[in-house]
């Protein structure tokens, strides 16, 4: 039997083998490099998209909070506005009120008082005045109970003193309360 020794040749053989690992294993780890770097710039990218995003939205929310400040400024100008208008509405309905008190005044007065001031209050009425005796100022302050514009005269002062060229007269205050 023939021997033949192979063994160079298989040396030549697993060298080659070697190589050609080596060679898959070079090629392995470029495209693993490769493809590590495509992933990170790709999830760098994404990163960047992700924090344009966020500031397109951080500009949007300033704006925002620009336009809700001014939506609360006119907000409170529509309320004092309003308020304004209120106040107009109570003036014009009010705007009779005293003409009537002054009117319906005008015809409780008896003959004999002569009012020198009157203050007005709210609702109630504040009489300085003059008559020539004390009765005349108890009929006036029945006339008042009667009225339905007035109620709860209560006489504050009654004096009686001389007026002009010693006239004796009862000076009085009033306090009358409209309805």
């Amino acid at each position: 039997m023939t021997r033949i020794n192979l063994l160079p040749w298989r040396q030549q053989r697993r060298e080659r083998q070697q190589r050609r690992f080596m060679g898959v294993l070079a090629g392995i780890v470029v495209l693993a490099a490769v493809g590590v770097l495509a992933a990170h710039l790709f999830v760098q990218e994404l990163i960047n998209q992700q924090n344009e995003r966020n500031n397109f939205l951080r500009q949007e929310i300033v704006k925002l909070n620009k336009i809700e400040a001014e939506i609360k400024e006119m907000q409170k100008t529509e309320t004092r506005l309003l308020a304004r208008l209120d106040t107009i509405k109570n003036l014009q309905k009010s705007r009779p009120d005293m003409v009537k008190a002054l009117d319906s005044l005008v015809r409780l007065i008896p003959e004999d008082v002569y009012l020198t001031q009157i203050n007005s209050r709210g609702t109630r009425l504040q009489l300085n005045g003059n008559a020539r005796v004390n009765n005349v100022v108890s009929d006036f302050m029945r006339e008042f109970e009667q009225s339905p514009l007035y109620s709860e005269p209560v006489l504050q002062v009654v004096e009686n003193r001389n007026i002009a060229d010693n006239v004796p007269a009862s000076v009085f205050q009033l306090n009358v309360n409209r309805k």
